[in-house]
């Protein structure tokens, strides 16, 4: 399986050069056959973005054959809790401890929550145990 990685795109209305960054990597995936483009973290640089933006990028991701799986970010966590629709082919990990499976791969993913330090490690500890070595 490929997977492609990328993270902290940030898109807006007036950034073109972060589209054409969003544009190659999905020209990329495209070209390598990639099964999953994992984008980690501040997809959209502000949760208003996110509405305004989805049209514009479900025509980006429905592109190629691959899924997109997506993490929110501490730019853009909010964008995703009213269940916006992004694609057939999205999923957006808004939960640490539901993971995403695809056949048999399953991503994991601790998106962005405003958390203490020791939670966080309890959490990260407790996926540790949810997890199939």
């Amino acid at each position: 399986m490929k997977i492609l990685h990328t993270a902290d795109i940030h898109l807006t209305e007036h950034a073109a050069e972060r589209w054409e960054a969003l544009d190659y990597i999905v020209e990329a995936a495209c070209a390598e056959n990639v099964d999953v483009l994992a984008i980690s973290g501040d997809l959209f640089d502000h949760n208003v973005e996110a509405e305004k933006l989805r049209n514009k990028l479900r025509s980006y991701l429905s592109r190629g054959d691959f899924e997109t799986i997506i993490l929110p970010g501490n730019h853009d966590f909010n964008a995703y809790s009213s269940g916006f629709y992004f694609g057939d082919k999205v999923r957006v990990i808004r939960n640490p401890f539901e993971p995403v499976s695809l056949g048999e791969l399953v991503i994991w993913g601790l998106p962005f929550k405003a958390i203490s330090g020791d939670r966080l490690v309890r959490d990260l500890h407790h996926l540790g145990e949810k997890m199939d070595p």
